[in-house]
């Protein structure tokens, strides 16, 4: 069996390297293997054929075996840089509430699943989602991760707010959950004149370039004006950890573009991914409909800042027969970093 963290099979420099790489890279050529099977020797040669370098789990950044200057590592330095879009969805996927009748969470998860399956985005932001709605995503999609805890109690009770992501192309290298209130640290405590709890969870990645970005993802009050507002400007103060790097945030925001919330995000420059896309949207241009389409409220979003440019935007009207996915459309974006 290949050592994990054994820079001789991998072409690394002696820091730690990822065996969740090395295994991501020998499935994608399955000619190498097939002759000899999962041994030392396949794997290497199969790494070092598709990803000749290791990974440095702390940082996220690949390494490369050659001396620095050569061409094989000017090369591969330029490879590298190559920009490529990251799927981006923010998906509402409603709470298990029995009220809902034909449409309760039992009778749609499997048409979720689906959507996400088909889409296969990099990160998903959901709101609303309980703990049993997290661990039947996790169980269903286990290429996913995620980060975030219940707004409740700060751990698995109550709605979370949390980012799936990728785990064969990308690491968390850091994570926090804040509370939107006076107190960002309070657990569990109402923020201003909000109805309900709110929390935003936010995480940094890279990728296996090394390029970091940082993922917000947020469910604004759905009543209190001055919740929506204040807690817009901290979850902004809070992307200052991300200094000059991109930002991505997605959310149910609660509100309409002509709102305060919104306004506040691109006086701030953030752009809302759906109007700087370089192609036409696809798609209704509502994402609320209550188990009732057609809708006629947009709410749910995707900004960005630092970013190099928008691909594209969906709005993803995905459904099996009468039965969609949740009562809101999840929205998706293709984002060059």
């Amino acid at each position: 069996m290949v050592d994990a963290y054994d820079p001789n099979h991998y072409g690394g420099t002696g820091k730690k390297t990822d065996w969740n790489v090395a295994a991501a890279i020998a499935r994608r050529v399955p000619r190498l293997l097939l002759a000899g099977g999962l041994t030392t020797d396949n794997v290497a040669a199969a790494v070092r054929t598709v990803r000749p370098w290791g990974v440095d789990v702390s940082s996220g950044v690949e390494l490369s075996p050659w001396p620095q200057g050569s061409r094989r590592h000017t090369r591969l330095h330029h490879r590298r840089q190559r920009s490529y879009p990251v799927k981006v969805m923010s998906f509402n996927v409603r709470f298990p509430n029995d009220a809902d009748g034909p449409n309760a969470w039992r009778f749609r998860r499997d048409v979720a699943i689906d959507l996400l399956r088909r889409q296969q985005p990099d990160f998903f932001g959901v709101q609303e989602a309980v703990h049993s709605q997290v661990n039947y995503i996790l169980e269903h999609l286990p290429e996913y991760a995620f980060v975030g805890v219940g707004r409740e109690d700060g751990v698995s009770d109550g709605e979370y707010s949390a980012i799936f992501y990728r785990t064969d192309a990308f690491n968390c290298l850091r994570s926090d959950t804040f509370w939107l209130s006076e107190d960002p640290t309070a657990v569990g405590v109402l923020g201003w004149d909000a109805n309900n709890v709110r929390v935003c969870t936010w995480g940094e990645f890279a990728d296996g370039d090394g390029r970091r970005f940082f993922v917000f993802n947020t469910h604004l009050d759905h009543r209190g004006k001055m919740a929506q507002a204040e807690g817009t400007k901290l979850i902004l103060r809070r992307m200052d950890v991300a200094a000059d790097q991109p930002v991505i945030l997605t959310g149910d925001f609660n509100c309409l573009p002509d709102s305060p919330p919104y306004q506040i995000l691109v006086d701030a420059g953030l752009a809302d991914a759906r109007t700087i896309s370089s192609t036409p949207p696809t798609g209704p241009e509502w994402t609320f409909h209550g188990y009732r389409p057609p809708g006629s409220a947009t709410i749910d979003y995707i900004f960005v800042r630092n970013v190099a440019a928008v691909q594209s935007f969906h709005t993803l009207d995905d459904h099996r027969g009468a039965r969609y996915p949740s009562d809101h459309l999840p929205v998706l974006a293709e984002i060059v970093l």
